[in-house]
């Protein structure tokens, strides 16, 4: 069990060890489990962004996928499984955004990034689901 403890670094301490651990420490065993559910496929290069439902890391391809080729770079959210334990209904949680990728494949504008698949791996009991889309570089 983990709870906030309130300084001015706002860490948390794993209260069955006591021992703390900063949010960096936290989101660098998130982005390791991420990666463990792709290693074969995908190269996690970093954070590009993360929100209350998810977070999304920049990859490149390790093998083919759909229609890119080896080598391309592409933008993964992943759905994080915290807020899915959290919820009323976690397979509501999941069906909406499973939603979000069924629906975003169907669009294509110039201001919308492409969603190239949607997925759900099983890593240590643990479901994760993610979303391959296209990576736009910002400036």
């Amino acid at each position: 069990m983990v709870r906030q403890v309130s300084c001015a670094t706002k860490r948390q301490v794993n209260e069955e060890s006591q021992t703390p651990f900063s949010s960096a420490t936290a989101r660098s065993l998130t982005a390791q489990r991420y990666a463990t559910a792709v290693p074969a496929r995908f190269e996690l290069r970093g954070e590009l962004g993360s929100g209350s439902a998810g977070a999304v890391h920049k990859a490149r391809l390790l093998t083919p996928y759909g229609e890119l080729e080896t080598g391309q770079e592409v933008a993964i959210k992943f759905l994080r499984a915290d807020p899915m334990e959290a919820a009323t209904d976690p397979q509501e949680a999941l069906a909406r955004f499973r939603s979000e990728g069924e629906i975003g494949r169907k669009l294509r504008h110039a201001n919308l990034a492409a969603i190239h698949g949607i997925e759900t791996v099983t890593v240590g009991g643990t479901d994760i689901s993610f979303l391959v889309m296209q990576y736009v570089a910002g400036t």
